[in-house]
């Protein structure tokens, strides 16, 4: 059902020249990522994307789970700000919530964020091998 959604919005979401900000918090990165993408031949294209996003919203594991059940080893779960379909509006009130979200990246804070993102991932492996 999220696919077929999805595809009858995807054409008021590809005629929106608006849509990459919301991709993008820092658009300094994008314009350097776009340059590298460019300069590395990297395949981005409406069938990539598709065949990603279809296979993504399809599989029923890839759908929400408690991943507290799930996952019974630590774990550093990082999303940017607009990344919240993902993880849900609780990531924003709940002070205790797994979920370390990075307020100055819209999707890529490993991108838009990276020193912030790279001391997040050296804490959390640096906890976990003490354990």
């Amino acid at each position: 059902m999220l696919w077929k959604l999805t595809e009858r919005l995807a054409k008021v979401f590809q005629e929106n020249n608006m849509r990459s900000y919301f991709y993008w918090a820092n658009l300094d990165w994008k314009e350097k990522v776009f340059k590298i993408q460019e300069a590395i031949l990297l395949p981005i294209n409406a069938a990539v994307f598709k065949s990603v996003r279809q296979d993504i919203y399809t599989q029923s594991e890839n759908f929400s789970v408690d991943i507290d059940k799930v996952i019974k080893s630590p774990y550093l779960w990082i999303n940017g700000f607009h990344d919240l379909i993902m993880n849900g509006a609780s990531a924003l009130t709940e002070k205790t919530s797994s979920v370390k979200l990075f307020f100055k990246s819209a999707h890529y804070p490993h991108i838009e964020e990276h020193d912030k993102f790279c001391e997040e991932v050296n804490n959390f492996l640096n906890a976990t091998s003490l354990l």
